[in-house]
């Protein structure tokens, strides 16, 4: 079974748009190139601390917390899971 690793899609996204690379934001928030690589590819999860020093960085609004951070948290919900809760057990 494949382990659901967070992904970033929205904060890559946001590195590209501004013309960074991970190793450029890892400087400059004082983290190491492997410690930010693990960061972005969800093996270790961001501290709060970092994630206020990267919006800072990418001048991400703190409304947009949750787009670039916790949505990558939450799993998706397939139909089969929803139609499944609706049912009645016989």
């Amino acid at each position: 079974m494949q382990q659901n690793r967070l992904r970033y899609r929205s904060l890559k996204k946001r590195l590209i748009d501004l013309g960074l690379i991970q190793k450029e934001l890892a400087r400059k928030i004082g983290l190491s190139q492997s410690a930010m690589s693990e960061r972005m590819n969800g093996n270790v999860e961001f501290t709060a601390g970092e994630m206020k020093q990267i919006m800072d960085v990418l001048g991400i609004p703190a409304e947009d917390l949750y787009r670039y951070f916790i949505e990558e948290m939450i799993p998706p919900v397939t139909t089969s899971k929803l139609s499944q809760k609706g049912r009645k057990k016989s």
